[in-house]
């Protein structure tokens, strides 16, 4: 088995071009995520419903294309996480 932490997004808040940025980003998917932040209009720093940033998803499940496309896009690193508990939504 490897280790590797996987962050779990839950897609169903917000619109649809954020759902599947986050899904994308989830996958490690980094030629959608570059796709999707150039057709949608979604800022790059925008927060998943439990406050984490798009960058922080990328690097919690260790997907460094998909950061190095995010930081190319703007992506705030310094950006304070804002999770909440997903028991408290």
């Amino acid at each position: 088995m490897l280790p590797f932490s996987l962050a779990f997004v839950d897609c169903d808040s917000g619109k649809n071009d954020e759902k599947r940025l986050f899904r994308s980003i989830q996958y490690g998917l980094a030629s959608d995520v570059s796709k999707i932040l150039e057709v949608c209009d979604i800022n790059v720093n925008t927060r998943h419903y439990l406050g984490w940033t798009p960058l922080m998803v990328a690097a919690v499940n260790n997907k460094a294309d998909v950061c190095r496309v995010l930081l190319r896009a703007g992506a705030d690193p310094n950006m304070a996480d804002e999770f909440v508990n997903p028991h408290r939504t």
